[in-house]
């Protein structure tokens, strides 16, 4: 049985179904039991189980003050030496509140952080919207706790994805850096169609399980896109117009005609770029770009 059906087995009721039927699934809101002659008995969902008031009672082990303290330390990111002007109190002080408080968090909350990470092993990434606590403060800090070195958890926390990872590479900055690498290595941006994708991004995230999150990342932070004819296309690669053009042109091994064909140029920028070239000096910037390249030959 996996973890999620056995944390929804919670109560005698649901076991005795679950021990009575042949069959157990879960579909949408409900838990549906089917037995050997095809008869269904539908049960509504039991409730998430949140974990604020559990969080709640690890941080009431730990002086108020001292929470405030680790709070301005992870989420407001503040030096010790703010911290201990604020509080009047030295910057070692405040080093030391910290490192207690933190060891005192992890002793307290380390059944939490052990289901966290056997989430993380299993699933490479969690978003941070997934995690059932309601508070967001409390979320934020449980997410700063985790991911905080001296919790030793080895969870990164990104914030710029409000994201759990288990590994640097799958982080926003080491996503990016691992396409532009692969991008300087092969000079691919174009996938012909989502498995292609789905191989070309398995090669460069093996750490991960699934890569449909990582597509996912990729699509909400507009580094990639699916166009119209089912090909994706990480455009974000292209910071300036000439390399732009250069890879129109690059399409047409056997030469395009640039001014008998201007217009067709302009179309398959507008449909790989769209946005970037102004209406108005289109084909200005069309024929400046084309003349500075030394990858275009006319």
């Amino acid at each position: 049985m996996d973890k999620e059906k056995s944390e929804m087995l919670n109560s005698d009721l649901l076991l005795e179904l679950y021990m009575n039927f042949s069959e157990f699934h879960i579909n949408n809101d409900f838990l549906i039991f089917e037995s050997k002659f095809s008869t269904i008995y539908e049960k509504k969902k039991p409730p998430i189980n949140y974990l604020d008031d559990k969080l709640i009672k690890v941080f009431s082990e730990i002086k108020a003050t001292h929470i405030d303290i680790v709070k301005m330390r992870i989420l407001e990111e503040k030096t010790l030496q703010e911290i201990g002007n604020k509080f009047s109190i030295t910057r070692e002080r405040v080093r030391q509140i910290e490192e207690q408080s933190i060891k005192k968090m992890n002793f307290y909350a380390k059944d939490l952080i052990i289901d966290t990470l056997a989430f993380l092993l299993k699933n490479s990434i969690i978003y941070i919207d997934e995690l059932p606590i309601k508070n967001t403060e409390l979320k934020l800090l449980y997410c700063g706790l985790l991911s905080y070195p001296k919790s030793k958890t080895r969870i990164i926390f990104d914030k710029d994805l409000m994201i759990l990872v288990e590994s640097r590479e799958l982080t926003y900055q080491g996503i990016i850096s691992k396409i532009e690498y692969a991008y300087q290595e092969t000079n691919k941006s174009l996938l012909n169609n989502k498995e292609d994708l789905v191989d070309y991004l398995q090669s460069m995230f093996p750490k991960s399980s699934n890569i449909e999150q990582v597509i996912s990342i990729l699509t909400k932070k507009d580094m990639l896109r699916e166009l119209n004819n089912g090909q994706y296309f990480f455009h974000y690669l292209y910071k300036s117009k000439k390399p732009m053009i250069e890879f129109i042109f690059s399409h047409y091994p056997n030469g395009i005609h640039l001014y008998k064909q201007i217009d067709y140029i302009k179309s398959k920028l507008d449909y790989y770029f769209p946005n970037e070239f102004d209406e108005s000096d289109k084909k200005r910037g069309i024929f400046t770009s084309v003349g500075s390249s030394e990858n275009i030959f006319l």
